[in-house]
């Protein structure tokens, strides 16, 4: 024997359902516990509209908007930016070593900060291109997006490009010295005259003139990795906690 089963359209009535307990404007309506299947009664949905509408508002200060002393102590951008130091530590649990970290990113001087990171992550632009496409956001824009991921990896990539373009700076005088001395270490004019960088003069094989003049004109370029860090450093704080 079979049955047939026929939907039939759900009935439904509206009407004014007060928040509040009877002769009160303050105490919410109740739930009697007793009875089943309260979540399907108008007094359930009352009662959790009221307890939310008394709840106090949730007070929450964006972290570029912390002062100094509030947001050193973030224990996810501490574990971050030990990571960018030492990739794989330790983060510091004192409180001072906290700072430091902090310090080194972003400074200790509170009205620094409002300029450089308060005011920049809502105000200054990012302009960037990167392959081939130009990113023109603020830093509060770029939080939490793909895009903003992009362009910090990017900056921390070209600031490390820029380090090591510096190393490679300082270490030049040392190869100078060590051309040099290779030169002066051959008495033979010939040798020497064949010898590359060198030239047989006064008597002695010294080292070129242009040779040196061309390695002591190398010089390192500090404002690109500077402008560098300084669009990075508010970034860096909307990207990992906004």
């Amino acid at each position: 024997m079979a049955a047939e089963l026929t939907a039939k359209a759900a009935s439904h009535r509206e009407g004014e359902v007060s928040f509040f307990a009877e002769g009160s404007n303050s105490n919410c309506t109740q739930v009697d516990s007793n009875q089943g299947h309260t979540e399907l009664k108008t007094k359930t949905l009352a009662n959790a509209l009221c307890e939310l509408k008394k709840a106090p508002e949730l007070a929450y200060t964006e972290p570029h908007n912390q002062a100094i002393s509030s947001i050193e102590n973030n224990d996810k951008l501490v574990r971050v930016l030990t990571d960018l130091t030492n990739p794989g530590a330790a983060p510091p649990t004192e409180s001072q070593k906290k700072k430091e970290l902090f310090n080194k990113y972003f400074g200790a001087d509170a009205a620094a900060f409002k300029a450089e990171i308060t005011d920049a992550v809502i105000e200054k632009n990012i302009d960037v291109t990167i392959r081939k496409k130009e990113i023109k956001k603020t830093a509060f824009e770029l939080a939490g997006t793909d895009e903003g991921l992009t362009v910090l990896s990017y900056l921390q990539g070209k600031e490390l490009a820029e380090k090591k373009q510096s190393q490679n700076a300082v270490a030049i005088p040392e190869s100078t010295k060590e051309s040099s001395d290779k030169c002066k270490a051959i008495s033979d004019k010939d040798k020497c005259n064949n010898k590359d960088g060198c030239e047989y003069k006064g008597g002695k094989c010294k080292l070129k003139m242009g040779v040196k003049s061309e390695n002591d004109a190398k010089t390192t370029n500090t404002t690109g990795s500077n402008s560098f860090v300084i669009n990075k450093a508010p970034l860096l704080l909307a990207v990992l906690l906004l």
